[in-house]
C-alpha cells in the first residue's frame, strides 16, 4: 500500500508544483526558476509513469492478466488511460520546456503553460477518483 500512497504523492506534487510555476510565471519571475520548476513536475510525473510500470509488470508475473476478472480488467484499463495521458502530458511538457529555454516567457508561452496546467490538474483529478474506486475501494472486501 505504501506504492499507492507514493504514487498518489507523487501525482500531487507534480500538481502544486504545476501551480507554483504558473505563479511564477505571473510574478515574471526569471525563466530559470519556471526551468526548474517544470523539472521537478516533469520528474515527479516520471516517478509516477515508472511507478504504474512497475506495479503493471508485478501483477502481470503474479499471474494477474486483465482477462483474469472484471475488477483486473477495469483496473488496467483505468489506469493505463491515466497512465498514456500523463506519459502525453509529459512529453507536452518537454515541447514547453524547450520553448522556454529558447525563448522569453511572453504572452504566448505563458498561456500554453497555463493550458498545460489546466491539463495536468485535470488528470490529477481524474487520478483521485481512479485511486478511490480502484485502489481503496479495490481492497475493500
Amino acid at each position: 500500500m505504501e506504492d499507492k500512497v507514493f504514487l498518489l504523492h507523487c501525482s500531487v506534487s507534480a500538481s502544486i508544483r504545476q501551480s507554483t510555476q504558473i505563479n511564477f510565471i505571473d510574478l515574471q519571475l526569471p525563466d530559470a526558476v519556471v526551468d526548474t520548476l517544470m523539472g521537478i513536475t516533469l520528474l515527479l510525473g516520471i516517478s509516477f509513469l515508472t511507478l504504474e510500470i512497475m506495479e503493471f509488470t508485478h501483477l502481470l508475473h503474479a499471474g494477474h492478466t486483465f482477462t483474469a476478472s472484471a475488477f483486473l480488467s477495469s483496473f488496467f484499463g483505468l489506469v493505463a488511460t491515466h497512465g498514456i495521458h500523463v506519459l502525453l502530458g509529459c512529453l507536452w511538457l518537454v515541447g514547453l520546456a524547450i520553448q522556454v529555454m529558447n525563448n522569453k516567457v511572453d504572452d504566448v508561452i505563458a498561456r500554453k503553460v497555463r493550458v498545460f496546467s489546466l491539463f495536468w490538474h485535470f488528470l490529477d483529478i481524474v487520478w483521485v477518483f481512479v485511486f478511490t474506486f480502484v485502489y481503496l475501494f479495490g481492497v475493500i472486501k
